[in-house]
């Protein structure tokens, strides 16, 4: 939004609904809306926190590292939409991907995962995965979910 021309491409791993928006709509709704207009900022500032997070991680953690925190990292946005969401999920990622995501070789993956499996932080079947120890990865990662703390405390009020 706040460049002239995109300067990225993003990909999704399955088919998604894109909602398209144009910038000349957002006058109305920071005039007319300072909640959502909060909320937009907040999401936007949370995003540049969790980059942040991603590129330490990517900075000066091992491959086993690295996948943990990218699995908690992926758990915790499903959290935000379904409640019910448990430890196991749908994983459409193939290993290149999670390689060029990780700063890794695809080889590097597949030894990881099943050393993960191994070891007992995860169980595989087909394109679900199971984390069995998830406090164990957070410890391991030092983790935290900042898609659950986001306080809206200050917000203005309509």
């Amino acid at each position: 939004m706040a460049l002239k021309h995109a300067t990225t491409t993003l990909r999704t791993a399955e088919e998604v609904c894109l909602c398209p928006f144009p910038k000349a709509s957002l006058d109305e709704i920071l005039r007319k809306s300072p909640r959502l207009s909060a909320l937009l900022l907040s999401i936007a500032l949370r995003e540049q926190v969790v980059l942040i997070d991603v590129l330490r991680a990517m900075g000066r953690m091992s491959a086993q590292e690295r996948v943990s925190y990218m699995l908690l990292d992926l758990i915790a946005r499903l959290r935000i939409t379904n409640s019910q969401m448990t430890d196991t999920f749908r994983l459409p990622m193939t290993q290149s991907q999670i390689a060029d995501y990780l700063g890794l070789t695809n080889v590097y993956i597949s030894k990881t995962l099943i050393r993960m499996e191994e070891t007992g932080y995860i169980y595989r079947e087909e394109d679900r995965l199971r984390i069995l120890n998830e406090i164990a990865m957070i410890e391991l990662t030092d983790f935290h979910d900042r898609y659950a703390d986001m306080d809206t405390s200050w917000f203005p009020q309509d």
